[in-house]
C-alpha cells in the first residue's frame, strides 16, 4: 500500500510572515524528513501539508507535526496515532540541525544508504520545493511547478538511491531541480542575485573554509584589518588557505575598518587612520589590496564615500550588523554620494539572518518583495562564518544543482553584472546612529562617555605635536618625527587606559615644541620672553596662564594681561601655523591702565559678549550680545528623571582686564526637592576680546546612576528660536539635524538667522534633543566614572570649526631667554587662504627627503581656489590619495601653491622642501650637478 506522507501544520505557518517564524525550523525539519528517499520510494504522491485539525486516521499515513502544534490534533486522532508511534512523529528543538531529519526518522528504522551527502540533497530538494511554493504565494502567483513531473523524477531518484545507484539517483535529482528552475523562470525569468556575507569569527576553522571552498559557491568574508592580522598569527594554515581561495575567486574579502569602532564617534582623521592601517594590514598579510568596503559594526557615515574614494574602494556595503541605525533605500543597489560629490556604488539591502534557524521561510518573503519591487532582484544572506543555520547548507546544495532562487556572486561580480540606481543617494547626519551608548550603558561600562573625550583629547595632543615638528622643518630644521607609533596606540586603545601613553604623548608634545622653539630662535638675540606657537591653520586669539610674573605692554599681538594667583594670564594674537614672541617685561604702558575688569556681580562681560550666572541654579542664565540684549544660549545641569539645580555658593574666583571667572557650587535635586542626585562645581570663564566662553563642570553623584541610556545627568542647552536646527559635522560640512538622538563629539552648531551659537563638547559625543529649543549633552550614565567635563561655547563664529580646534588642539607656550626671532615678533611659517579652507593636519613628510604633509578641507560648501605659501622654498608638491600614492603633481614654480577645491572637498598634499648644502647649493641644484 502506498504511503501517505503528511506534514501537520496550518497554511498560515508557511505563507504568513508573522506566523511562520515560531515554527519555521521545526516545520522545515519535519517536511525534509518526509522526503527521505526510502519513504519516497514507497509512495505514489508527493508529501503534502494538512492542517492538524484536518488529519484523518489511515493505516498508510505517516504524519509529522511540530511539537507546538501537537495540541491542535483532535484528541481521538492523537490518541489513536499515539498507539502506533511509527505513524506520528513529533519534531522538537532537539531535531534542529543538518542531521535533524535522520534523527527524527530513527524510530522507523529506515535504511540510510551509503551516501549521506546524496540523502541531504533530497532534503535540499524538499526545501526548494516548499520554498518555491511560499515564494509564489508571496508574489500572489499561481504555482508553476509541474508536480507530476517532479513526482516522476523524485521517485526515480529515490528508487535508484535505495538500489545503491548513486549516479542515476543524482541524475534524476538534477532533472527534478531543473523542473523547479523552469517553474520559477516562468514567473521571473531574469537573474536573481544572491550574496553570502560571512562575518569573521575567532571560532572559524580551516575545515570550515575548506568545506565552503569545496562547495564551489562563492562567498564574501567580512573582516577587519586586525582580524586578518590575527589569522596571520595562527599556526593552522588558515592564512595560506584563505590566500588561495582569494586567488581562485571562490572568496572575496570585504574590509575597511582596522578594528570595530562606531565611526560616528570618531574624527575624520581617525577614520582615515582606520582605512590606512587596515590597508597596510591587508597588504602585509595577504599581499593584496581590498577594494570593497564592509564592516560588522556600525562604520557608516554620510561622508564615507569621500574617504573610500581616497583609498580606491570600488564598492561598499551600506549595512551594519549591530545595534546601529542607518538610512534604507528602496533599491538594493545605490549610488551613494558624499557632500563633496564623491560617490561609490553600494549594496543597501538588509541581509537575511542566515544564522537563525527560524529564518528558514523569511528569506522567501524577502525574495518575493525583491522580485516584485526591485530593478535588480537581490537577496543577501549574513551569518557568522563558522556557524550558518542548517537551512543555509540546503541553500548551497540547491545552488549546486540549479539557481532556483538565484545565483551566488562575489561582491564585485554582483556590481559588475547588475544594474545600479542612476539617482545619486545622498544621506544626512541624523540618519546614522551607532547605538554605542545604549550598549555601553547596558553593560555598566565605566568609560561609556569618557572613552570618547579621552580619545579625542589624545588625538588633539598628537596633532599639535606633529604640527610643531612640521613647523620646525619650515623654520629650517632638517628632520621631523611623525609619531606614527603613538597614533597607532591612540587609535587601538580608543580611550582605554594604555600603559604610559599619556606620558609618551606629553613627552612628544614637549620635545616637538622645544624643537620648534630652537629652530625659531636659532640666531635670535638674548631677550627674556614667551614664545607662543599656533598648530592650527587659522589665526587664533589665544589665552593662557603661565607660572611666571610678566608684564608685557598691550601693543601689537598682546591684547591683555593680568596677574593671577598662579602667575600671569595673557591674551595674544598668533597667526595661523605661526608664532608670536611676547617680551616678558616692557616699560611702556598703554591701554591696560584704563581696562575694566571682566567680572562684576554675577556677570562676565567683554566688548563682544556678556554671560550671566543664574543665582538660583548656579549655571548659565544666558549669553548676550551687549548691544542687542538677545539671549543666545542658556545652560543648566539636569537629571533625565526630572530635577532642579540649587546654587549654594557663587564666587568670583578670577577678575581682571584679561580674565574673569565665576565659580558656582550647588546640588542637583529631584523634582520633589528631597532626593539629591549629585553635587556640582561649575567654573565659567570669559577672556577679553574673545567670543568664546569656557565652562568646566565637576560632578559628584550621590549614589550610582543606574538603568539604561535614558537615565542620565546632562548639561542642558536652551536657545531662543524654535526653528533653529542643530547642525552637526558630516566630514567638514555642517548638516542640520532634527533627530531625537545625536552623536557628535566635536561640535554642535546652532545657526539662527544671521546669528549662531556653537557648542564644542570636547569629545562628549552623546546628545538628546528634548524639544525644539532644548538639547542635552550627556555627562553621566550607568557605570560612568569620569567626574570632570569641559565645554567651549562660541558666539557668531565666522568658522564654527574653530571652536572644536580651540578646545582640543592646545597652543604651544614656552618661556625663553632669547628673542625675538629673526623673522620678527610674529610671523606665519605657512599661510593658507581663504579662511574657509582649514588645515586638518600638518606633519613631517614620509621617507628620507625633507618635506611636509598636509590635509586640507573646504568648509563653506563653495568651489574655490586656495593658495598655500610655505615658509621654506618648495622643490616639488603633489596631491596624494589616502595610501600616499601620487594623484597628480602641483605646480611648485611660484611662491604660492595654487589648489582648486570643490565644495567640502578634502585633499592630501605632500611638499618637498629645498635645503641648502654646505656648498651653498640647494638640494635640487646639488642633485642635478
Amino acid at each position: 500500500m502506498s504511503r501517505k506522507l503528511r506534514l501537520l501544520t496550518p497554511e498560515e505557518t508557511l505563507t504568513e510572515p508573522g506566523k511562520h517564524r515560531p515554527f519555521a525550523s521545526l516545520t522545515l525539519i519535519g517536511y525534509q524528513a518526509l522526503w527521505h528517499p526510502s519513504l519516497l520510494a514507497e509512495t505514489d504522491e508527493l508529501p503534502t501539508r494538512v492542517a492538524p485539525d484536518e488529519v484523518r486516521l489511515d493505516d498508510a499515513v505517516l504524519a509529522i507535526v511540530p511539537e507546538p502544534l501537537l495540541e491542535k490534533i483532535p484528541p481521538e486522532i492523537r490518541e489513536a496515532l499515539g498507539r502506533e508511534p511509527h505513524k506520528l512523529l513529533v519534531v522538537t528543538s532537539e531535531h534542529v540541525g543538518l542531521d535533524g531529519p535522520d534523527q527524527l526518522l530513527e524510530p522507523l528504522g529506515l535504511p540510510t544508504g551509503d551516501d549521506d551527502q546524496l540523502r541531504r540533497d533530497f532534503y535540499a530538494f524538499a526545501y526548494a520545493y516548499l520554498g518555491l511554493y511560499v515564494l509564489f504565494v508571496g508574489m500572489e502567483h499561481d504555482d508553476q511547478v509541474d508536480g507530476w513531473a517532479v513526482l516522476n523524477d523524485m521517485q526515480s531518484a529515490a528508487e535508484a538511491y535505495v538500489e545503491g545507484n548513486v549516479e542515476q539517483s543524482r541524475g534524476s535529482l538534477q532533472a527534478a531541480f531543473d523542473f523547479l528552475l523552469n517553474g520559477r523562470q516562468l514567473v521571473y525569468p531574469a537573474t536573481i542575485n544572491l550574496l553570502d556575507l560571512a562575518l569573521y569569527s575567532k571560532q572559524w576553522q580551516v575545515a570550515d573554509l575548506e568545506k565552503r571552498v569545496d562547495s564551489n559557491v562563492p562567498f564574501n568574508l567580512i573582516a577587519t584589518g586586525a582580524e586578518i592580522e590575527a589569522i596571520a598569527g595562527r599556526d593552522d594554515g588558515m592564512l595560506e588557505k584563505l590566500k588561495s581561495s582569494l586567488e581562485d575567486g571562490s572568496t572575496q574579502l570585504l574590509g575597511g575598518p582596522y578594528d570595530e569602532r562606531p565611526w560616528s564617534l570618531l574624527s575624520h582623521e581617525s577614520r582615515m587612520w582606520q582605512l590606512d592601517r587596515s590597508s597596510r594590514a591587508y597588504e602585509a598579510t595577504l599581499g593584496r589590496e581590498v577594494d570593497c568596503f564592509g564592516a560588522r559594526k556600525m562604520a557608516l557615515a554620510p561622508e564615507l564615500p569621500q574617504l573610500l574614494m581616497k583609498f580606491h574602494y570600488q564598492f561598499a556595503l551600506h549595512v551594519a550588523f549591530d545595534s546601529g541605525t542607518w538610512p534604507h533605500f528602496r533599491d538594493p543597489k545605490v549610488h551613494w554620494t558624499a557632500p563633496d560629490g564623491s560617490s561609490v556604488d553600494a549594496l543597501a539591502r538588509v541581509a537575511c539572518n542566515a544564522g537563525d534557524p527560524d529564518s528558514a521561510f523569511v528569506i522567501f518573503d524577502d525574495l518575493a518583495r525583491s522580485l516584485l519591487d526591485d530593478r535588480t532582484a537581490t537577496l543577501p544572506f549574513a551569518h557568522w562564518v563558522h556557524r550558518p543555520a542548517f537551512w543555509f547548507d540546503l541553500i548551497l546544495r540547491i545552488d549546486h544543482y540549479a539557481p532556483v532562487f538565484g545565483r551566488f556572486d562575489t561582491f564585485t561580480d554582483f556590481f559588475l553584472n547588475s544594474m545600479t540606481s542612476e539617482r545619486p543617494s545622498q544621506t544626512q547626519a541624523d540618519e546614522y546612529l551607532s547605538g554605542a551608548l545604549k550598549t555601553s550603558a547596558a553593560k555598566g561600562d565605566e568609560l561609556a562617555v569618557s572613552r570618547w573625550t579621552k580619545h579625542h583629547q589624545r588625538r588633539g595632543v598628537l596633532e599639535t605635536a606633529r604640527a610643531f615638528e612640521a613647523l620646525s622643518l619650515l623654520a629650517g630644521r632638517d628632520e621631523g618625527c611623525r609619531f606614527d607609533d603613538l597614533e597607532d596606540r591612540i587609535e587601538e586603545s580608543c580611550g582605554e587606559p594604555e600603559g604610559d601613553l599619556e606620558q609618551a604623548l606629553g613627552e612628544a608634545r614637549t620635545s616637538s615644541l622645544n624643537q620648534a622653539v630652537d629652530a625659531l630662535l636659532d640666531d635670535a638675540p638674548e631677550g627674556r620672553g614667551i614664545l607662543v606657537i599656533n598648530p592650527t591653520s587659522y589665526p587664533r586669539r589665544t589665552c593662557f596662564e603661565i607660572e611666571e610674573k610678566v608684564s608685557p605692554s598691550w601693543e601689537g599681538p598682546v591684547r591683555a594681561s593680568q596677574p593671577t594667583e598662579r602667575g600671569t594670564a595673557l591674551i595674544v594674537d598668533v597667526p595661523g601655523w605661526g608664532y608670536t614672541w611676547v617680551p616678558a617685561d616692557d616699560a611702556k604702558k598703554g591701554k591696560e591702565e584704563t581696562a575694566k575688569p571682566i567680572a562684576s556681580g554675577r556677570k562676565l562681560r567683554n566688548e563682544r559678549i556678556e554671560v550671566e550666572i543664574d543665582k538660583k541654579t548656579g549655571t548659565i542664565r544666558g549669553i548676550w550680545q551687549p548691544r542687542s540684549g538677545y539671549n543666545r544660549l542658556a545652560q543648566e545641569l539636569v537629571h533625565s528623571a526630572g530635577s532642579r539645580s540649587i546654587c549654594t555658593s557663587l564666587t568670583i574666583t578670577e577678575n581682571g582686564p584679561a580674565l574673569g571667572e565665576i565659580t558656582s557650587k550647588g546640588e542637583l535635586l529631584a523634582s520633589d526637592g528631597q532626593t539629591r542626585w549629585a553635587t556640582f562645581t561649575q567654573r565659567t570663564r570669559l577672556w577679553a576680546h574673545r567670543s568664546f566662553v569656557e565652562v568646566a563642570i565637576e560632578l559628584e553623584p550621590v549614589g550610582e546612576v543606574k538603568g539604561d541610556a535614558t537615565n542620565y545627568v546632562a548639561s542642558r542647552w536652551t536657545w531662543g528660536d524654535e526653528k533653529t536646527p542643530i547642525a552637526v559635522p558630516i566630514g567638514y560640512c555642517l548638516d542640520p539635524s532634527y533627530a531625537a538622538e545625536i552623536e557628535s563629539p566635536l561640535l554642535l552648531h546652532l545657526p539662527e538667522r544671521h546669528l549662531s551659537a556653537t557648542i564644542a563638547p570636547k569629545g562628549l559625543p552623546f546628545h538628546r534633543r528634548i524639544n525644539a529649543q532644548q538639547a542635552d549633552t550627556l555627562l553621566l550614565v550607568a557605570g560612568e566614572r569620569e567626574r570632570q567635563f569641559e565645554f567651549t561655547l562660541g558666539i557668531d563664529l565666522p568658522l564654527p570649526w574653530t571652536a572644536a580646534y580651540e578646545s582640543l588642539w592646545p597652543i604651544g607656550i614656552k618661556s625663553v631667554t632669547k628673542g625675538p626671532p629673526s623673522c620678527g615678533t610674529t610671523a606665519s611659517l605657512a599661510k593658507l587662504h581663504p579662511p574657509s579652507i582649514v588645515g586638518t593636519r600638518l606633519l613631517p613628510g614620509r621617507g628620507e627627503e625633507t618635506g611636509i604633509e598636509l590635509r586640507l578641507a573646504e568648509t563653506q560648501g563653495e568651489s574655490r581656489r586656495a593658495s598655500l605659501t610655505l615658509g621654506a622654498p618648495t622643490q616639488s608638491a603633489c596631491l596624494t590619495n589616502g595610501r600616499g600614492e601620487l594623484v597628480f603633481q602641483v605646480d611648485a614654480s611660484s611662491e604660492a601653491l595654487s589648489l582648486d577645491f570643490s565644495s567640502f572637498e578634502y585633499i592630501q598634499l605632500e611638499a618637498r622642501l629645498k635645503r641648502e648644502h654646505a656648498s651653498g647649493e640647494d638640494e635640487s641644484t646639488a642633485e642635478s650637478g
